[in-house]
Protein backbone atom coordinates (compact mmCIF):
# COMPACT_ATOMS: atom_id res chain seq x y z
CA UNK A 1 0.00 0.00 0.00
CA UNK A 2 0.97 3.41 -1.23
CA UNK A 3 1.52 5.95 2.11
CA UNK A 4 0.23 9.42 0.78
CA UNK A 5 2.84 11.97 0.06
CA UNK A 6 1.00 14.00 2.35
CA UNK A 7 1.34 12.34 5.32
CA UNK A 8 5.10 11.74 4.60
CA UNK A 9 5.16 15.60 4.10
CA UNK A 10 3.44 15.70 7.89
CA UNK A 11 5.49 12.99 9.19
CA UNK A 12 8.60 15.28 7.97
CA UNK A 13 7.26 18.27 9.05
CA UNK A 14 6.83 16.66 13.13
CA UNK A 15 9.72 15.20 12.89
CA UNK A 16 11.67 18.62 12.21
CA UNK A 17 9.63 20.71 14.95
CA UNK A 18 10.16 17.99 16.94
CA UNK A 19 14.16 18.45 16.25
CA UNK A 20 14.37 22.45 16.71
CA UNK A 21 11.69 22.34 19.65
CA UNK A 22 14.57 19.98 21.97
CA UNK A 23 15.73 21.10 24.98
CA UNK A 24 15.07 25.04 24.76
CA UNK A 25 17.40 27.07 26.77
CA UNK A 26 18.46 30.40 27.61
CA UNK A 27 21.63 31.95 26.96
CA UNK A 28 23.55 35.38 28.22
CA UNK A 29 25.99 36.66 25.86
CA UNK A 30 28.74 39.02 26.76
CA UNK A 31 31.30 40.44 24.65
CA UNK A 32 34.53 43.01 23.29
CA UNK A 33 35.38 43.50 20.10
CA UNK A 34 36.46 46.10 17.59
CA UNK A 35 34.92 48.41 15.00
CA UNK A 36 35.59 49.57 12.04
CA UNK A 37 33.36 51.96 10.70
CA UNK A 38 32.12 52.64 7.12
CA UNK A 39 31.90 56.27 7.31
CA UNK A 40 35.03 57.68 5.43
CA UNK A 41 35.64 61.00 3.39
CA UNK A 42 32.17 62.40 3.94
CA UNK A 43 32.27 65.81 2.96
CA UNK A 44 30.62 68.89 4.23
CA UNK A 45 30.46 72.63 3.52
CA UNK A 46 30.24 75.01 5.77
CA UNK A 47 28.65 78.33 3.74
CA UNK A 48 27.81 81.17 5.75
CA UNK A 49 27.02 85.36 5.23
CA UNK A 50 28.47 87.11 8.10
CA UNK A 51 26.38 89.69 9.48
CA UNK A 52 27.53 92.90 8.74
CA UNK A 53 26.22 95.76 11.88
CA UNK A 54 26.20 98.79 12.45
CA UNK A 55 26.68 100.28 8.68
CA UNK A 56 25.72 100.21 5.04
CA UNK A 57 24.17 96.98 3.40
CA UNK A 58 26.84 94.92 2.67
CA UNK A 59 28.04 91.85 0.39
CA UNK A 60 29.65 89.04 2.77
CA UNK A 61 30.27 85.34 2.62
CA UNK A 62 32.24 82.71 4.23
CA UNK A 63 32.97 79.32 2.99
CA UNK A 64 34.87 76.50 4.90
CA UNK A 65 34.84 72.68 3.61
CA UNK A 66 35.74 69.64 5.73
CA UNK A 67 36.32 66.06 4.74
CA UNK A 68 35.00 63.37 7.78
CA UNK A 69 36.05 60.05 8.58
CA UNK A 70 35.22 58.05 11.82
CA UNK A 71 38.22 55.72 13.15
CA UNK A 72 38.36 52.43 14.38
CA UNK A 73 37.65 51.63 17.79
CA UNK A 74 36.93 48.89 20.35
CA UNK A 75 33.78 48.56 22.33
CA UNK A 76 31.20 46.43 23.71
CA UNK A 77 28.47 44.10 23.61
CA UNK A 78 25.73 42.48 25.72
CA UNK A 79 22.72 40.01 24.63
CA UNK A 80 20.60 37.25 25.44
CA UNK A 81 19.21 34.51 23.29
CA UNK A 82 16.20 31.73 23.36
CA UNK A 83 18.04 28.54 21.59
CA UNK A 84 15.32 25.89 20.65
CA UNK A 85 17.87 22.62 19.36
CA UNK A 86 19.98 24.31 16.60
CA UNK A 87 17.42 26.97 15.97
CA UNK A 88 17.82 30.30 18.12
CA UNK A 89 16.52 33.64 18.02
CA UNK A 90 18.34 36.74 20.20
CA UNK A 91 19.00 40.23 21.15
CA UNK A 92 21.97 42.24 20.89
CA UNK A 93 23.23 45.80 22.39
CA UNK A 94 26.08 47.12 20.79
CA UNK A 95 28.03 50.96 21.59
CA UNK A 96 30.63 52.60 20.44
CA UNK A 97 32.15 56.35 20.34
CA UNK A 98 34.89 56.45 17.07
CA UNK A 99 36.70 59.52 17.10
CA UNK A 100 36.06 61.81 14.11
CA UNK A 101 39.07 63.03 12.34
CA UNK A 102 39.88 65.08 8.67
CA UNK A 103 40.88 67.72 6.93
CA UNK A 104 39.65 71.33 5.74
CA UNK A 105 40.18 73.96 3.90
CA UNK A 106 40.82 77.32 4.77
CA UNK A 107 37.88 79.52 5.99
CA UNK A 108 37.15 82.09 3.04
CA UNK A 109 36.00 85.31 4.06
CA UNK A 110 35.14 88.52 1.78
CA UNK A 111 33.14 91.73 2.47
CA UNK A 112 31.84 94.45 -0.10
CA UNK A 113 30.34 97.59 1.73
CA UNK A 114 30.46 100.94 1.14
CA UNK A 115 32.12 103.34 3.62
CA UNK A 116 31.56 107.08 4.35
CA UNK A 117 34.81 108.18 6.33
CA UNK A 118 35.64 111.74 7.06
CA UNK A 119 36.56 114.74 6.82
CA UNK A 120 34.78 114.34 3.63
CA UNK A 121 32.69 111.62 3.92
CA UNK A 122 32.69 110.66 0.09
CA UNK A 123 31.04 107.31 -0.79
CA UNK A 124 34.07 104.65 -0.74
CA UNK A 125 33.60 100.80 -2.33
CA UNK A 126 35.82 98.74 0.20
CA UNK A 127 36.28 95.14 -0.98
CA UNK A 128 38.47 92.91 1.98
CA UNK A 129 38.81 89.34 1.60
CA UNK A 130 40.82 86.67 3.55
CA UNK A 131 41.58 82.93 4.04
CA UNK A 132 41.98 82.11 7.76
CA UNK A 133 44.01 78.74 8.47
CA UNK A 134 41.65 76.01 9.85
CA UNK A 135 43.12 73.60 12.49
CA UNK A 136 42.05 70.02 11.22
CA UNK A 137 38.63 69.01 12.08
CA UNK A 138 37.63 66.02 15.18
CA UNK A 139 35.21 65.02 17.47
CA UNK A 140 33.82 62.13 18.56
CA UNK A 141 30.31 59.72 17.00
CA UNK A 142 28.27 58.33 19.37
CA UNK A 143 26.79 55.11 17.91
CA UNK A 144 24.56 52.01 19.17
CA UNK A 145 22.27 49.22 17.71
CA UNK A 146 20.16 46.48 18.85
CA UNK A 147 19.92 43.88 16.40
CA UNK A 148 17.21 41.35 16.53
CA UNK A 149 18.61 37.95 14.73
CA UNK A 150 17.27 34.28 14.07
CA UNK A 151 20.67 31.96 13.90
CA UNK A 152 21.18 28.12 13.09
CA UNK A 153 23.87 26.54 15.07
CA UNK A 154 25.97 23.68 13.35
CA UNK A 155 27.71 21.57 15.58
CA UNK A 156 31.55 20.91 14.92
CA UNK A 157 33.61 18.26 16.14
CA UNK A 158 34.81 18.69 20.00
CA UNK A 159 33.59 21.23 21.73
CA UNK A 160 32.80 23.07 18.53
CA UNK A 161 29.86 24.76 17.24
CA UNK A 162 29.30 27.32 14.40
CA UNK A 163 26.29 29.90 15.31
CA UNK A 164 25.45 31.40 11.37
CA UNK A 165 22.37 34.39 12.03
CA UNK A 166 21.19 37.49 10.34
CA UNK A 167 18.66 39.90 11.01
CA UNK A 168 17.24 43.59 11.97
CA UNK A 169 19.15 46.21 12.98
CA UNK A 170 18.41 49.62 14.57
CA UNK A 171 20.50 52.19 14.40
CA UNK A 172 21.27 55.57 16.36
CA UNK A 173 23.49 58.26 15.96
CA UNK A 174 24.86 61.22 17.66
CA UNK A 175 27.97 63.68 18.03
CA UNK A 176 30.17 66.80 18.10
CA UNK A 177 32.58 68.03 16.16
CA UNK A 178 34.94 70.86 15.47
CA UNK A 179 35.94 73.59 15.05
CA UNK A 180 34.44 75.92 12.77
CA UNK A 181 35.12 79.12 11.99
CA UNK A 182 32.49 82.36 12.09
CA UNK A 183 32.91 85.97 11.57
CA UNK A 184 30.97 89.38 12.17
CA UNK A 185 31.95 92.72 10.91
CA UNK A 186 30.33 95.86 12.00
CA UNK A 187 31.59 99.89 11.40
CA UNK A 188 33.13 102.23 14.25
CA UNK A 189 33.34 105.36 14.48
CA UNK A 190 34.78 107.15 11.10
CA UNK A 191 33.87 104.23 9.38
CA UNK A 192 36.61 102.19 10.73
CA UNK A 193 35.82 98.22 10.21
CA UNK A 194 35.79 96.25 13.12
CA UNK A 195 35.74 92.12 13.21
CA UNK A 196 35.46 89.43 15.54
CA UNK A 197 36.39 85.23 14.78
CA UNK A 198 34.37 82.76 16.84
CA UNK A 199 34.91 79.03 17.23
CA UNK A 200 32.28 76.49 16.49
CA UNK A 201 31.61 73.02 17.26
CA UNK A 202 28.94 71.19 15.81
CA UNK A 203 26.36 68.99 17.32
CA UNK A 204 25.18 66.27 14.99
CA UNK A 205 20.84 65.51 15.83
CA UNK A 206 20.48 61.72 16.40
CA UNK A 207 20.40 60.19 13.37
CA UNK A 208 18.05 56.59 13.30
CA UNK A 209 18.41 54.40 10.70
CA UNK A 210 16.82 50.88 10.25
CA UNK A 211 18.81 48.03 8.29
CA UNK A 212 20.48 44.34 8.98
CA UNK A 213 23.18 42.43 10.01
CA UNK A 214 24.61 39.17 8.81
CA UNK A 215 27.60 36.91 10.22
CA UNK A 216 29.20 34.20 12.15
CA UNK A 217 30.03 33.26 15.47
CA UNK A 218 32.31 30.19 16.20
CA UNK A 219 31.94 29.09 19.83
CA UNK A 220 34.21 26.97 21.97
CA UNK A 221 32.40 24.95 24.53
CA UNK A 222 33.57 25.00 28.26
CA UNK A 223 31.59 22.24 29.90
CA UNK A 224 27.68 22.13 28.98
CA UNK A 225 26.93 26.03 31.08
CA UNK A 226 29.33 27.87 28.82
CA UNK A 227 31.22 29.18 25.90
CA UNK A 228 33.42 31.80 24.84
CA UNK A 229 33.17 32.53 21.27
CA UNK A 230 34.98 34.76 18.20
CA UNK A 231 32.69 36.51 15.67
CA UNK A 232 32.61 38.48 12.20
CA UNK A 233 29.38 40.29 11.68
CA UNK A 234 29.05 43.69 9.26
CA UNK A 235 26.12 45.86 10.55
CA UNK A 236 24.43 47.38 7.21
CA UNK A 237 21.88 50.60 6.43
CA UNK A 238 21.51 52.99 3.83
CA UNK A 239 23.51 56.88 4.38
CA UNK A 240 20.93 59.48 6.11
CA UNK A 241 21.51 63.20 6.58
CA UNK A 242 21.76 64.17 10.35
CA UNK A 243 20.59 67.50 11.13
CA UNK A 244 22.86 70.39 12.63
CA UNK A 245 23.26 72.46 15.03
CA UNK A 246 26.44 74.98 16.25
CA UNK A 247 27.76 76.54 19.46
CA UNK A 248 30.31 78.86 20.21
CA UNK A 249 33.65 78.41 22.03
CA UNK A 250 33.72 80.53 24.93
CA UNK A 251 35.75 83.25 24.29
CA UNK A 252 36.70 85.86 26.67
CA UNK A 253 38.64 87.90 24.87
CA UNK A 254 36.20 88.65 22.45
CA UNK A 255 34.91 92.11 21.43
CA UNK A 256 31.39 91.22 20.87
CA UNK A 257 29.88 88.14 22.27
CA UNK A 258 28.04 85.66 20.11
CA UNK A 259 24.49 86.23 19.58
CA UNK A 260 22.16 83.79 18.65
CA UNK A 261 19.35 86.33 17.18
CA UNK A 262 21.64 88.02 15.01
CA UNK A 263 24.49 85.39 14.39
CA UNK A 264 22.46 82.93 12.34
CA UNK A 265 24.46 79.72 10.59
CA UNK A 266 22.62 77.62 7.96
CA UNK A 267 21.05 74.67 9.84
CA UNK A 268 22.65 71.91 7.00
CA UNK A 269 22.88 68.63 6.59
CA UNK A 270 25.77 65.96 7.07
CA UNK A 271 25.31 63.08 5.26
CA UNK A 272 26.44 59.75 7.29
CA UNK A 273 26.86 56.34 6.82
CA UNK A 274 26.20 54.22 10.16
CA UNK A 275 27.14 50.49 8.44
CA UNK A 276 30.61 49.21 10.41
CA UNK A 277 32.54 45.69 10.72
CA UNK A 278 32.58 44.24 13.97
CA UNK A 279 34.98 41.66 15.12
CA UNK A 280 34.70 40.53 18.86
CA UNK A 281 34.74 38.06 21.13
CA UNK A 282 33.36 37.13 24.66
CA UNK A 283 31.42 34.73 26.81
CA UNK A 284 28.22 32.61 26.26
CA UNK A 285 26.57 31.41 29.75
CA UNK A 286 24.05 28.89 29.16
CA UNK A 287 20.69 28.52 31.47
Amino acid sequence: MRIPRFLIAAAAFLSLAGWAVAQPHAELVMGFGGYIPSWKDAPYTHAYAPPFLYGTPAVTSGLQTLSLSAKSISGGSVGAAVVFGRLGVSLTYLAFSPDVTGTTTSDAVSISYTSYPPPSYTPTPVTASQAIPMADPSGELHERTISLNGFYRVTLPSWFSLDLSAGLTWFSIDGEIGTLDYWKFWLGGHSVLFSQQYALIMSIETLNRIGGNLGATLNVHIGTNAAVWIEARYHLAAAGEASLSFQPIEDTTALAEFDPETDIIPAGKLLINPSFLRLGAGIRILF
